[in-house]
């Protein structure tokens, strides 16, 4: 494990930005920011979004210093000292509590779009809407093993994911405009997608088969595949095969 100081101060553009919603900072990197503590808060800091972080708080007047980690508990983001000034060795599970514990119940966006039978509504209560399905299954699986709840985001556009006009649509452009932590959802993984995002192993195949009526011995074995549907159809098959 490697732990980088910060000193501060530093400019307000230069720390975590709670709107970057990157996974990998949030739940591997490790923070230790040295502040001055006539200066600076620690307790006004605790809003970063990243889970592992710890403070030397340093009073230059009085020559001490205060090593102190952020926790997390039921009620919330909260400071505690670790130790005073001290030169003997400190374990690091000390001053990383957090560390195995999962997103430490954080709320995670999660984007969704409706696909019988992976995802589908299941009623509406003062403007809440309750989703049931496959995925929706495997959610609560991944909330409960990670430790993390989460809120349900559906693309405006309602589409899967294209590309198009220089940017990407659905739930493809939410997860690479960090609106959105992560997916889970009926997404099919087709080649071009897998440039631009990170997929888990597929957990659904789907198959799908044609049977056309036996002809004679010496007829073209690919034209009487391709004959029972129009050109239009096949076309409109390879687009829906894409979602």
């Amino acid at each position: 494990m490697k732990i980088s100081p910060i000193f501060f101060p530093l400019k307000l553009e230069e720390l975590p930005d709670q709107t970057a919603r990157t996974s990998s900072l949030v739940q591997e990197a490790r923070w230790l920011l040295v502040v001055d503590g006539h200066v600076m808060d620690p307790v006004n800091m605790t809003s970063f979004l990243v889970n592992h972080v710890a403070f030397v708080v340093y009073h230059m007047e009085e020559h001490q210093a205060t090593l102190q980690t952020l926790t997390w508990t039921s009620t919330g983001r909260h400071l505690a000292v670790v130790r005073q000034s001290s030169s003997s060795p400190l374990d690091a599970s000390l001053l990383y509590p957090n560390v195995g514990k999962g997103f430490n119940g954080q709320t995670l966006r999660v984007a969704i779009n409706t696909w019988t039978p992976f995802i589908m509504e299941l009623y509406r209560d003062k403007g809440r809407t309750v989703y049931h399905g496959y995925s929706i299954d495997l959610l609560d699986i991944l909330a409960q093993s990670l430790n993390f709840s989460y809120t349900l985001i559906l693309p405006e556009d309602g589409e899967w994911g294209d590309y198009r006009d220089g940017k990407w649509t659905g739930i493809l452009g939410q997860i690479l405009r960090r609106e959105v932590d992560f997916s889970v959802a009926p997404l099919t993984a087709v080649s071009v997608r897998f440039t631009v995002a990170d997929w888990s192993v597929p957990f659904s195949f789907r198959y799908t088969g044609i049977s056309v009526r036996s002809s004679s011995n010496n007829a073209n074995l690919a034209v009487a595949l391709l004959r029972p549907l129009s050109g239009q159809v096949w076309a409109w098959m390879d687009e829906w095969f894409e979602e």
